[in-house]
């Protein structure tokens, strides 16, 4: 199941990047049939941070994008549409998803756009 993770192309190029530092994954097993959640990340100064956050269906093993910018909630999408959306504009900020759109929070571009004090 790993191996899947590990044969992304964007897990790659991400470890490839981070060779000398501590790259690593991290996997939650589910109590349940829930998707296993996956972390890719640097484990270093006592810590581990996160850089991608996946999913993996243990019965399918299809891969999921976890995202944790929906307000409404973490979404699970799929990696063609993270691959579509992740540059679009607004992606990295709060948003929602409507009717497979993506539709940033007026709040959240103000906030943004105003000069840090």
């Amino acid at each position: 199941m790993l191996a899947k993770i590990y044969a992304l192309p964007e897990i790659k190029e991400w470890l490839t990047a981070h060779k000398k530092s501590k790259a690593d994954l991290i996997i939650d097993v589910p109590d349940s049939t829930e998707n296993y959640s996956i972390h890719v990340g640097l484990a270093n100064l006592g810590m581990f941070r996160t850089s991608y956050h996946l999913s993996i269906n243990p019965k399918t093993l299809a891969i999921y994008y976890d995202d944790f910018m929906d307000t409404s909630g973490v979404k699970s999408i799929t990696l063609k549409r993270w691959r579509q959306w992740r540059n679009k504009p607004g992606f990295h900020d709060l948003h929602i998803w409507k009717a497979g759109k993506l539709v940033v929070l007026e709040d959240d571009k103000k906030k943004n756009s105003q000069p840090h004090r």
